[in-house]
């Protein structure tokens, strides 16, 4: 399902409350098919974490949304970017499952979340596959995969917008 206009420009402007809803690869009435923001691409080619291409994605929104129709499995990917020239690769941080649900967002709202000590460390690596680590950086609201150096790095993707972040937290 093509999302609306308004959930495009939330999820550009970095405003999306659920941004693994409208990211990453999902199984359609068509096959799979994957949407990943990359700024600054231009084209943008799915591939397994073993280099095999998956397909090549179409730029839908000129602030760097790509889509497209992959073959194979539900599986983690990484985009091969291109601009002006350059290539870089991007794993997708939507491959690994969201960090905060709704069950977490209704009790930290109500102040009774038992378990907020491991949901709001600062940083905290939550899932390895293969050699790709995606580490959460709650207060940042980001989830980040392979190397980085700060929250505003090319490999972070905000994960939950929905509560605000702690104040003075910093992720490095």
């Amino acid at each position: 399902m093509k999302p609306s206009g308004a959930a495009i420009d939330a999820l550009c402007e970095g405003r999306h409350a659920d941004p693994f809803a409208l990211l990453g690869l999902h199984q359609g009435p068509q096959g799979l098919f994957a949407r990943a923001l990359l700024p600054g691409a231009e084209v943008a080619t799915a591939f397994s974490l073993d280099g095999e291409e998956l397909g090549v994605m179409t730029r839908t929104d000129p602030r760097g949304l790509f889509e497209g129709k992959l073959k194979g499995a539900l599986q983690p990917v990484r985009y091969r970017a291109g601009a002006l020239g350059a290539e870089w690769f991007v794993t997708d941080p939507y491959t690994f499952a969201p960090v905060l649900g709704p069950i977490d967002d209704y009790l930290i709202n109500e102040g009774s979340h038992l378990r907020l000590l491991p949901v709001t460390l600062p940083l905290w690596a939550i899932s390895t596959i293969g050699t790709i680590t995606a580490t959460r950086c709650a207060a940042a609201r980001t989830l980040a995969c392979g190397k980085f150096s700060s929250p505003t790095s090319p490999n972070t993707a905000p994960i939950n917008t929905a509560l605000p972040a702690p104040m003075g937290w910093f992720c490095r």
